[in-house]
């Protein structure tokens, strides 16, 4: 669950940051592009914390089955 959650969380992070940068990429003065280097680095960040918590997640789901009975432990 907390790994849902927070995968969530990153999830709306990321949509905030893509709207951010296509607003700054159709900006048409092109004048003004100072901020679009830092949203980029911070939604590389956010990937970086998704696949990490996207593992947690994947082994959380496992572990759950193993204690189902539907998979066996290795």
């Amino acid at each position: 669950v907390e790994a849902l959650n927070a995968i969530k969380s990153l999830k709306l992070r990321v949509r905030e940051i893509k709207h951010k940068i296509s607003e700054i990429s159709s900006d048409k003065k092109r004048g003004d592009r100072s901020g679009l280097s830092m949203l980029e680095r911070d939604l590389s960040l956010l990937k970086k914390k998704w696949d990490r918590w996207e593992e947690k997640r994947k082994k959380a789901t496992r572990e759950r089955m193993i204690l189902l009975g539907h998979e066996e432990e290795e």
